[in-house]
């Protein structure tokens, strides 16, 4: 009995340990996501007018029309 309880714990950690260095390199080769924003979305400038500009302000960022209340606002997501 006692061999299998060592053995069902040896094989318990090594499923973790497994496990927990596979998150480790995922983590690892993923950018963190920033947000930020360019102001408003307007009837002049709306979705692409958005993505547009937060390409312009942020290095590969990317943007869309986001409604809070009665404001449209232009919310980008970059890599950071």
């Amino acid at each position: 009995m006692e061999r299998k309880t060592l053995l069902a714990f040896f094989v318990s950690f090594l499923i973790m340990c497994a496990s927990g260095s596979v998150v480790d390199q995922t983590n690892a080769n993923t950018n963190k996501l920033c947000e930020g924003g360019v102001g408003l979305c307007t009837p002049e400038c709306a979705e692409s007018c958005c993505d547009f500009n937060c390409s312009k302000k942020y290095n590969g960022g990317h943007g869309s029309c986001t409604s809070v209340g009665n404001i449209r606002l232009c919310q980008c997501e970059y890599s950071c």
